[in-house]
């Protein structure tokens, strides 16, 4: 859930709220400039100064229970901040690490919220914490590593570990014989919340979920329980009875215009938000699509920032009408908000540890390697000609290099090298088992025509 500062800021954090601030505004103005490559001191310097507003609040701060506009500052820079440090390709730094815990995070809270998730939705969540704990003990052990900086992330690590311990207690206490069934309606679920928000209704496949749901709900004994093989409760169905029956509830509220209720298809206030968070997930869904060709991980701060203004309007979970008033039917905005942050964690993970300096090399390689890996699968080629093209391009990018770097416009090292440069032998190893193959695809025809050649 978003937080609205309403605490009144301290004289003595009055200079710090500036310079965050200052520090905030000179990020927006790093982000809209796209007339050339991010310069990574630039990225630095306002890291180091960052740093120093963090310290003076570490140092005056005696608990974290009360925030104010200084926090919401201070977190809009550091994801920012972040987002900068996988742009440059410094993924593995731990600024970098800001937003994906931030990320993390939400994904967990709008899945308690929302009740609906199995252990294969949780499996990725803990394995991305892991990766970061990891990172995290990794780079503290470094001299340059800052100490409130370490001290940070560990705690937001920590809170994204209680609400994975939290989510995870809560599916647990199903009955391994309940867990199939679990699983069947979150997917059922799922599919009613995608089917809610397409233009156009689809009766088949409004009474396809029905059928199914009605599949699930015969499971059921007489007193609408599911049971074992002795006849016993088990465990967990009150999880699996509740998303059965909002299934059944929301697969109704679903066959109307946009899946909302009448009170809010009633009210400007809520189809405003809904077109909104509709607008935001076909943007992100497309980015999924041209990441690798169009995308600056900064890009990311909009929908992220978007987002959690549109978080912010909810009340204890609710979203309020212009009366103050709750209308029911609001799950489908909860799953485009769910569904947005998705995208956007999906987008931070394909994130690849190269400046943008050098993605559009380490984008035709990918390309090239693609291609060949295709050509290989089809069964090879018909003579070495067929090789020329892929050849040709590889010993163009081949030549952009230096002593063995890929330099940037001002002779510097970007980073990604190491992966660059692995993408460029793969290719060529690609090319000569293409090669090899051919060479070995040619004896043996010729081995099969002689011996066609000697029995007649």
């Amino acid at each position: 859930m978003s937080y609205k500062p309403a605490v009144p800021v301290p004289v003595e954090e009055q200079p710090i709220l500036e310079k965050l601030i200052g520090i905030r505004q000179r990020l927006a103005v790093l982000k809209r400039d796209r007339t050339r490559y991010i310069d990574k001191n630039d990225v630095f310097n306002l890291y180091n100064q960052l740093v120093e507003q963090l310290e003076l609040i570490d140092k005056r701060r005696t608990s974290d229970k009360i925030r104010n506009i200084v926090d919401t500052q201070l977190e809009d820079c550091l994801h920012l901040l972040s987002l900068f440090y996988l742009a440059i390709g410094r993924n593995n730094d731990l600024p970098a690490f800001f937003v994906q815990l931030g990320t993390v995070r939400r994904l967990l809270e709008y899945s308690l919220e929302g009740a609906c998730y199995t252990q294969n939705d949780l499996k990725p969540l803990k394995e991305r914490l892991e990766r970061i704990r990891t990172a995290i003990l990794e780079g503290a052990q470094k001299e340059e590593a800052s100490p409130v900086v370490v001290k940070y992330l560990k705690n937001k690590l920590e809170q994204c570990d209680k609400n994975y311990s939290e989510a995870q207690s809560n599916i647990s206490k199903i009955a391994p014989e309940l867990t199939a069934v679990q699983t069947r309606l979150v997917s059922i679920r799922r599919q009613i919340d995608g089917f809610a928000v397409r233009p156009t209704n689809d009766g088949d496949f409004i009474d396809h979920l029905m059928k199914q749901l009605k599949e699930i709900e015969e499971m059921r004994d007489s007193d609408g329980k599911f049971v074992d093989d002795q006849g016993q409760p088990l465990q967990g169905q009150e999880l699996c009875n509740g998303i059965l029956e909002e299934c059944f509830s929301f697969l109704e509220d679903a066959k109307s215009k946009q899946g909302l209720s009448d009170e809010m298809k009633s009210s400007p206030r809520f189809q405003q938000i809904y077109c909104r968070l509709d607008e935001l997930l076909n943007k992100l869904k497309h980015l999924t699509l041209t990441h690798r060709w169009t995308l600056r991980e900064t890009d990311l701060y909009v929908y992220r920032a978007s987002l959690a203004e549109i978080d912010s309007m909810r009340s204890d979970g609710q979203f309020l009408d212009e009366n103050g008033n709750a209308p029911a039917g609001q799950r489908i905005l909860l799953y485009l908000l769910r569904r947005c942050y998705a995208y956007i964690y999906q987008l931070l993970s394909a994130s690849e540890p190269v400046s943008e300096e050098l993605m559009t090399v380490h984008n035709q390689l990918r390309t090239v390697k693609r291609c060949l890996q295709e050509v290989q699968r089809s069964g090879g080629i018909y003579s070495e000609r067929d090789l020329y093209p892929y050849q040709m391009k590889l010993a163009s990018l081949e030549k952009l290099r230096v002593n063995g770097y890929f330099l940037a416009s001002d002779n510097s090292i970007p980073e990604g090298q190491e992966l660059v440069n692995s993408l460029l032998t793969q290719c060529h190893q690609l090319i000569e088992e293409i090669r090899d193959e051919k060479h070995q695809h040619d004896i043996e025809e010729d081995e099969a025509i002689t011996r066609t050649s000697e029995s007649s």
